[in-house]
């Protein structure tokens, strides 16, 4: 067989069968007399082999002593293999739903898909003013946090749709989103307990994800939007939340959408 014939055989190419001879794979034929490569079914049953390897997630330095022999693969090799796939299977999957989640327009573009996703359920029963707050807030986080702090967050902002949870952040929200003029000291001194009650250790959570993956003055540009896009009483809420948890947790921080 000839190069091209072999590489057919095999489903590689040409250019591919060159590189295992480069890097002492797939061992030299001998040549014709014209100067031609004459690969034989040894060499075929060889490159099948490399191929099936490579299939399981086998990287081509891993090969050599499997080649010299089949049952030199050595568990640690097999544990490894197993863990990788679990984390492109976890990786796909969370891919999966990001797509679909933007295919059907619970999201914006310009926005990490990490956080569009975790936040398109929280968005549910909302105010359209308040949900595009709470994507330019997204926004600034998706600047100023890490991929581990963007992956973190999503974790978090998953927790608050979970069913245990999901009522009573609706519910929290949609007071907050009434508080104005007519709101008295009593409602808003109710609403900060309900608040620290159910979703303090939750801020503390995302305050240290701020502090540990995000840039200096994230929790200070934050806090900045939040004055600008609130009520007087709603900055009320959110400073004495701001308060209660820096007098439980020794240290000051941005509270969450």
């Amino acid at each position: 067989m000839r190069s091209k014939d072999i590489a057919k055989r095999a489903r590689v190419t040409v250019r591919t069968l060159r590189h295992y001879h480069q890097i002492g794979l797939l061992p030299e034929p001998s040549r014709d007399a014209n100067g031609y490569r004459h690969y034989t079914v040894h060499h075929l049953v060889r490159l099948l082999r490399i191929r099936r390897l490579t299939t399981l997630g086998l990287s081509l330095r891993q090969l050599a002593p499997l080649l010299e022999d089949s049952h030199a693969v050595r568990l640690d090799v097999l544990d490894q293999l197993a863990t990788s796939l679990t984390d492109q299977i976890e990786r796909l999957q969370k891919q999966r739903k990001i797509i679909a989640a933007l295919r059907s327009g619970k999201g914006p573009l310009d926005v990490s898909p990490e956080l569009t996703v975790a936040l398109a359920p929280l968005e549910v029963g909302r105010s359209g003013e308040v949900n595009n707050s709470g994507r330019d807030q997204s926004t600034l986080i998706d600047h100023m946090v890490n991929d581990k702090g963007r992956a973190a967050l999503a974790e978090l902002y998953d927790r608050l749709a979970a069913p245990d949870l999901a009522k009573i952040v609706l519910a929290l929200g949609q007071r907050f989103d009434r508080l104005g003029l007519e709101t008295d000291e009593t409602e808003i001194a109710e609403l900060v307990d309900a608040y620290v009650l159910h979703l303090g250790n939750w801020m503390k959570e995302f305050n240290a994800v701020l502090r540990q993956f995000a840039e200096k003055e994230t929790s200070l540009t934050l806090w900045a939007h939040a004055a600008e896009a609130t009520t007087p009483q709603q900055r009320r809420v959110l400073t004495e939340i701001g308060l209660r948890l820096v007098s439980t947790d020794g240290r000051n921080g941005s509270c969450g959408k």
